[in-house]
């Protein structure tokens, strides 16, 4: 079952898992700077399916009027299922 958790702890490793798995490119050998984004965000939302990380979302926001969603990935295997499109 695929859950959803609006999260401030996360696993760098897991998240550089997700991103390479996705197929979108962000600078995944960095791994201080991968950190940083999501140390940095205002939202992170993490999908997982049995405890697995497999989706993640990272926005900026000024919880007024704009969000910027400036990451979308989910691994491959679990693409084309809906996971970026439920919460």
């Amino acid at each position: 079952m695929i859950t959803y958790e609006n999260a401030r702890n996360f696993d760098v490793e897991k998240i550089i898992e997700v991103f390479e798995s996705s197929g979108i490119i962000r600078p995944t050998k960095e791994k201080e700077r991968i950190r940083s984004m999501f140390e940095n965000a205002n939202l992170i939302y993490f999908a997982y399916n049995n405890g697995e990380l497999i989706g993640l979302a990272r926005c900026v926001t000024d919880f007024s009027y704009c969000c910027y969603l400036s990451d979308l990935a989910v691994k491959k295997e679990y693409q084309k299922q809906g996971v970026g499109k439920n919460s």
